[in-house]
């Protein structure tokens, strides 16, 4: 994660509720950013917000509670694979992302691929 200076997409750090925010950097090819969705869960595994994702790829999840959180990814429609956020990279177990009220937490990429053909 990433802290920034400069609010991400007016958002005001430090106040209120707090959000993660970020991007979908690279798809399979031909797929659209747009009817790509991203879910942020809580410690329990409740989904607490959901939103899509920007054509132009970005997405902002905001309005959360303090707390632990996992992101999930899902290509949706798109014919993109879903997955789990992971500072590590793909195929490494979620990353938790703690949030204190008023916080961003930034940075937060994927690079989708294709759903695998069976």
């Amino acid at each position: 994660m990433n802290s920034r200076t400069v609010p991400p997409l007016g958002l005001d750090p430090g106040v209120g509720p707090a959000a993660i925010v970020g991007a979908v950097v690279a798809g399979p090819p031909g797929v659209p950013f747009k009817g790509m969705a991203v879910h942020a869960y809580d410690a329990d595994q409740s989904l607490v917000r959901e939103t899509q994702v920007r054509l132009e790829g970005d997405f902002e999840l905001t309005g959360l509670p303090p707390g632990d959180y996992t992101v999930k990814f899902l290509g949706g429609a798109t014919g993109a694979s879903d997955q789990w956020y992971s500072a590590s990279g793909p195929g490494h177990p979620a990353t938790v992302i703690t949030l204190a009220a008023g916080s961003i937490a930034s940075g937060i990429k994927a690079g989708m691929t294709a759903v695998a053909s069976r």
